[in-house]
């Protein structure tokens, strides 16, 4: 599993020319660190030290923006039904194209609120399921998907694979 998500995303921080090479390994080291943590649940503390302390030297200003922005990232799944959020197996591609409409759907929702936390959450909620080739829900595609987005689209996909779900075990 662990594999798959450097393998995509490797690519995609690769062409990122704003991300540096330090960036791109510290990625992938946290990334080892969370999968050790979630095999083993050894050096729990050290780890949310270090990833606190990267996560300062990296975003500086931006970490507590994206961390509570990126609580929202999935506020449009409240307009879903949940008979297709909570369906055991397989979605049908009509289901699936419905759960697709989350992300706009949140954007829609906080449209109307103000502030740099809000507006950081409008651009999660729209951008966390984009694909860097373009193949992402709404489309956008490469450095026009925004960074926040980037972010919590990495976290997510590693949360969907290794989190129990209605339609599958962790």
């Amino acid at each position: 599993m662990l594999p798959i998500i450097i393998k995509i995303y490797s690519r995609v921080i690769k062409k990122d020319i704003r991300i540096s090479a330090f960036i791109y390994l510290t990625m992938l080291t946290l990334i080892a660190f969370i999968t050790e943590i979630a095999r083993t649940g050894h050096g729990c503390l050290i780890v949310t030290i270090l990833i606190t302390i990267i996560l300062k030297v990296i975003f500086t200003k931006d970490v507590e923006k994206i961390r509570v922005a990126s609580m929202m990232h999935d506020i449009g799944k409240l307009m879903i039904p949940s008979e297709i959020l909570d369906k055991k197996g397989k979605l049908t591609l009509e289901e699936f194209d419905i759960i697709k409409t989350h992300a706009t759907l949140g954007e829609e929702i906080l449209h109307n609120t103000n502030g740099t936390i809000m507006e950081c959450a409008k651009v999660i909620a729209l951008d966390h399921h984009e694909k860097w080739d373009g193949k992402g829900y709404n489309g956008k595609k490469g450095s026009n998907i925004s960074i926040e987005g980037r972010i919590v689209a990495v976290a997510d996909v590693y949360d969907a694979l290794v989190s129990k779900r209605s339609y599958k075990e962790a």
